[in-house]
């Protein structure tokens, strides 16, 4: 009987030491917080080459529509547009219509496009699924990135 009380004292014994040990590692464990989700608006997002997909955004698909049918006056009134990704396509293009001599930009308009090219207003841009950031309208219109590359060869192809 004796052997049956010191068998079952020191299996307690040993279960007890694990569950301290347990409870130790546990408080030791360090938790990491991940940071909120990004929420991105669809429609305010420059890109020609979005997610797993390689879709264009919905911005470039609209502008694309609106070039095919050379319905230039949409785009020249898009120059004060509020959603920040049409302000920039309509800025490039503007330009680059203006240099293939296909569109005549008034003083009014120019000055539109000149305030663009200087204005902090943010925009998301994305390049498949590893490149995703935001970046301001003077970022994008006077500075050399991956967006101003891919928006130079759209353009040269929608225009052949």
């Amino acid at each position: 009987m004796n052997k049956q009380i010191l068998f079952y004292l020191l299996i307690f014994l040993c279960f007890s030491c694990k569950e301290e040990q347990k409870a130790e590692v546990i408080q030791k464990t360090k938790v990491i917080k991940l940071p909120p989700k990004k929420i991105t608006d669809e429609n305010n997002v420059i890109g020609f080459a979005c997610y797993y997909s390689g879709r264009k955004s919905k911005a470039v698909n609209k502008f694309s529509e609106i070039l095919s049918k050379k319905d230039y006056s949409i785009i020249k009134g898009s120059l004060k547009a509020t959603n920040i990704a049409d302000k920039y396509l309509a800025t490039a293009i503007c330009e680059k219509l203006s240099q293939k001599k296909l569109i005549n930009l008034t003083k009014e308009e120019l000055n539109q496009i000149k305030k663009n090219k200087n204005s902090s207003e943010k925009v998301s841009t994305c390049a498949g699924c590893t490149n995703d950031e935001t970046m301001t309208l003077k970022e994008l219109l006077l500075e050399k990135n991956y967006i101003t590359e891919e928006t130079e060869e759209w353009l040269n192809e929608m225009l052949k």
